[in-house]
Order: structure tokens, then C-alpha cells, then sequence
């Protein structure tokens, strides 16, 4: 409603004003006509509003999941896309960065087989009474709500794990790597639906082995190339937790761009380390980031505490 705006002139009401001209008398035919035609024609107005804005946003989400819902069972896939669509509704309004961080946790919870055991209940009531099938729509609104829940929980368990691995110097590069190429959505709700396919690691191996070799083979980076379904790449490079982002780092890391682009592009760099040098921040922008691993995982931490606020739940961090 803080969207409507406008003016109206009413004509056949002159003698339904007060006196003072400061008001129409509250029980004027005219101003119950009025306000019936106008309740109308906002509400129309409304309406279309939201249902195309709806579709749109229900789209762009859509298709920024789509991997993940090929990935899923057929049978699996039509509750999934109306799983989605209930999340989008009840979000409606909020950030779309953070309607998405639920859909990701919800397409996460779907991979539970307690979520289906409720689905199935679900369809299995359709051919039943209307009580029944109220009943199991009822649990499968309960269960939804408690799944995202408990995936939230378990993320910040992963969370605090993870600050204990970088808060270790012994820590390898190769050993946050693998954490979070498997959990992609530490790094935001924007990494959550990219992903590393056998192509890509494949060029990455193949592009180190061959640059460091032998000798060089301690100075070998430790990239993760991830990519989108409009095919746009991010590089990202791990340094390891006790290492700082300074210039020479930064110029190594466009390097590793300039000679991945002939294959892959457009390209963007991501580099995290223990903390960066002041004077690179003014760099950062849309085609490179510098992160500290405590900024990572600070920001992981606000996007599963919102989750967790707007279930309702009382032990939000």
C-alpha cells in the first residue's frame, strides 16, 4: 500500500459536505459509491502488480536453481518448483538475496527423506476426504518450517568448525578448498547455486601442473573455478589462513585469470586469506573481491541468522 498514491475528483457531492467544507457526511450514497469504486479499482491494480512482479522474481529464482532441481528425483521435482513458489510468496517484499538463501535451504531439506515420507502423505490425501488432506498439507507446512530450521542449525555447527579450521596456522590451502567447494553457500547466497563441474577442475589441474612443475611445484595455487547457468566463471583463490592478501598476490591472481580466459570468460577473481591489504580494497570491485576468511564467515553467519529470525526461532545468534 505504500506504493498507491494519486489524487481523486468527485463530482455530485456538494451537498454531502459538511458545512466547513472539512469533511463528507459519513453516511453520504455518494461516498459509499465512491470508496466501493475505488476499493475496485486499487485491488485490481494491486493485483496485477503483484502477480507480474510475482512471476518475474518466481523466474529469475527459478532459473538460478535450476541445476539443483535437475538434480533431483523426478517425482521429487513438481513439489520442489511448489515448495519454491510458497517460499517466494511468504518472502514477498524481502530482500531477493535472502528469499533465496531460504530456497537454497529448502531445495537442501528436500533431500531428506523424513520431507518426502510428509510429501508423499500429501498425495496420498488428494484421493481421500478434504479433513485429510488438510491434515497432511497442515504437516507438510510444520515440517517445511522445522527442516529449514534444522539446516540452518546444522550450517552454523559447519560454521563453527570451519572458524576453528582457519583460526589454525597449520592450515592448508588445499583444506579450506575442499570445504568449501562442497558448501559453496558460506561464501553467499549468490555462490550457492554455482557450482564446479568435471570440466572445470579438469582445466584447472591441467593449468597448474603444467605452470607448476618440478621445482615450482611449492608455489602452486590453490584455485577454484566455479561457474553459472549464463556460463560466467568466478575464479577463486585460497591462501592459507596465516597469509595475508598483499599486491604481489593480487598480481599472481590476475595472472591465473588472463591465462584461464582464452577458455573461460567473462571472469571475475575472489581471493581470501587471513586479511587484506588496506590500499587493495579500493580495487575491489565487480570484477575482483578480496576476503578475509573472518569477513566470509562473519557474513555465512547474518544471512543463516536472518533465516533463523524470520522462522521465529528463539535462539537466533
Amino acid at each position: 500500500m505504500k506504493r498507491v498514491y494519486g489524487e481523486i475528483e468527485v463530482g455530485g457531492l456538494r451537498d454531502d459536505v459538511t458545512a466547513d467544507w472539512g469533511a463528507v457526511i459519513e453516511n453520504s450514497i455518494g461516498l459509499k459509491a465512491v470508496n466501493a469504486y475505488v476499493h475496485k479499482r486499487v485491488r485490481e491494480a494491486l493485483e496485477s502488480a503483484f502477480e507480474r512482479e510475482f512471476k518475474a522474481l518466481e523466474a529469475r529464482i527459478q532459473r538460478q536453481n535450476d541445476a539443483r532441481l535437475r538434480e533431483l528425483p523426478e517425482y521429487k521435482r513438481a513439489y520442489a518448483t511448489l515448495a519454491i513458489s510458497r517460499v517466494i510468496r511468504k518472502f514477498y517484499g524481502d530482500n531477493e538475496d535472502r528469499i533465496q538463501s531460504v530456497v537454497a535451504v529448502v531445495l537442501d531439506s528436500l533431500e531428506k527423506d523424513e520431507y518426502w515420507e510428509v510429501l508423499r502423505a500429501v498425495h496420498e490425501a488428494e484421493q481421500g476426504d478434504v479433513q485429510t488432506l488438510a491434515d497432511a498439507l497442515t504437516a507438510f507446512g510444520l515440517l517445511e518450517i522445522v527442516m529449514i530450521g534444522k539446516q540452518a542449525k546444522r550450517r552454523l555447527e559447519i560454521l563453527d568448525s570451519l572458524e576453528k579450521l582457519i583460526n589454525d596456522d597449520s592450515t592448508l590451502e588445499s583444506q579450506v578448498h575442499q570445504v568449501f567447494e562442497k558448501n559453496t553457500w558460506i561464501l553467499g547466497v549468490d555462490f550457492a547455486v554455482l557450482f564446479s563441474n568435471k570440466t572445470l577442475k579438469t582445466a584447472v589441474e591441467s593449468y597448474t601442473m603444467k605452470n607448476y612443475s618440478g621445482k615450482r611445484a611449492s608455489k602452486r595455487p590453490d584455485l577454484l573455478l566455479l561457474s553459472d547457468l549464463r556460463e560466467e566463471y568466478t575464479l577463486i583463490e585460497f591462501k592459507r589462513p596465516a597469509k595475508s592478501i598483499g599486491r604481489d598476490e593480487e598480481g599472481q591472481a590476475l595472472k591465473y585469470r588472463d591465462d584461464l580466459t582464452g577458455k573461460f570468460s567473462p571472469m571475475k577473481i575472489m581471493m581470501i586469506g587471513k586479511d587484506v591489504n588496506p590500499a587493495l580494497r579500493l580495487n575491489s570491485g565487480k570484477d575482483i573481491q578480496y576476503l578475509s576468511y573472518a569477513a566470509v564467515c562473519s557474513h555465512a553467519r547474518n544471512e543463516v541468522g536472518w533465516i533463523l529470525k524470520s522462522l521465529g526461532d528463539d535462539n537466533t545468534p
